[in-house]
């Protein structure tokens, strides 16, 4: 046998054997699999929001409330309290809820801000006893197995605010990380 009947012969070789291996590539593929999930009433859920128990603004919040998640409320609940916060004033709820870490991972919390009629009344959330650790801004950091965290709420009524009652939904949100200063 010659040398180039060799190397033919090892090339056609080679080229059969990649042909018959194939690279395992494949366009699309559709497959059924069982996912389960569970839906937990707030206070249950990976990330726990509750009602701070004890707490003297423990009356401010509700759960479950409707759609089983937590209500805030400081409409006056009862004849013992006033019937809600004052025009052209400012108003810290210090421990007003909480929220726990139920999952497995350390999280970082942000609650966003509320800015309603036209920007004369923010409602903002806050952790601890200290306004200016806003929710909004800062994360919250809360690693598992961690006490539940007291948030409280700074309620603003510019005084060109001029409403009788106001409401508006509020965004928690949980993530792995952090783009912002954390607060632990």
């Amino acid at each position: 046998m010659n040398r180039r009947q060799l190397v033919a012969g090892l090339g056609a070789a080679v080229a059969g054997g990649g042909a018959a291996l194939g690279t395992g590539a494949f366009t699309s593929v559709e497959a059924d699999r069982t996912v389960g999930v569970n839906v937990a009433t707030e206070d249950q859920a990976y990330l726990a929001l509750d009602p701070n128990t004890g707490s003297d603004n423990e009356v401010f919040s509700t759960s479950p409330g409707s759609n089983n998640e937590l209500e805030i409320d400081f409409n006056g609940p009862d004849d013992t309290i006033g019937d809600g916060v004052g025009q052209d004033s400012v108003y810290e709820f210090d421990s007003v809820f909480q929220i726990k870490n139920q999952g497995t991972q350390t999280v970082y919390v942000n609650i966003s801000s509320l800015n309603l009629d036209s920007g004369n009344i923010s409602i903002e959330f806050y952790a601890g006893s200290d306004s200016s650790n806003s929710l909004d801004s800062n994360d919250l950091e809360l690693a598992t197995g961690d006490a539940p965290a007291e948030i409280g709420v700074k309620i603003d009524l510019n005084e060109s605010a001029s409403v009788d009652s106001f409401e508006g939904n509020a965004t928690v949100s949980a993530g792995s990380s952090s783009d912002s200063t954390i607060i632990s």
